[in-house]
């Protein structure tokens, strides 16, 4: 995708060891056993979903929470810094938190739409489906 033009990290290399792990990668109560592998990721920073999803809150159906649920202040440091160093242009805008909170929170959702198009657009789907019945 990349010499597609499409904005993406790159994969360094990917080492895969004896040693093996069990997960439950549907959260479906299957878990099963694999291999441990580590894949070495090429980006401009490490910041990415994952780093907010660990304070997220309950989820109504699996009823699990991310590990830092309630901890506030990482929360708010780390929006703060993501904000500074990489959306610099929303930190001047205004002294104000929720408004930079929620302007950083439009720019995200727009620019992953638009990452999102172009990975359509070059046959790419990232994630599984989960089928509720």
């Amino acid at each position: 995708m990349h010499f597609l033009g499409v904005p993406t990290n790159r994969a360094g290399t990917c080492i895969t060891s004896d040693s093996r792990v069990i997960r439950d990668i549907f959260y479906d109560n299957h878990p099963k056993e694999e291999f441990c592998t580590i894949v070495l990721r090429i980006a401009p920073s490490f910041i990415r979903f994952g780093s907010f999803e660990i304070f997220k809150t309950v989820d109504p159906i699996t009823g699990r929470v991310g590990p830092s649920v309630g901890r506030y202040e990482i929360l708010y440091s780390l929006l703060d810094y993501v904000i500074e160093t990489f959306y610099p242009e929303i930190h001047q805008s205004s002294s104000d938190q929720i408004q930079k909170y929620s302007a950083f929170f439009k720019e995200v959702v727009l620019r992953t739409a638009r990452l999102v198009a172009l990975w359509q657009c070059v046959g790419f789907c990232h994630g599984y489906d989960i089928i509720v019945t």
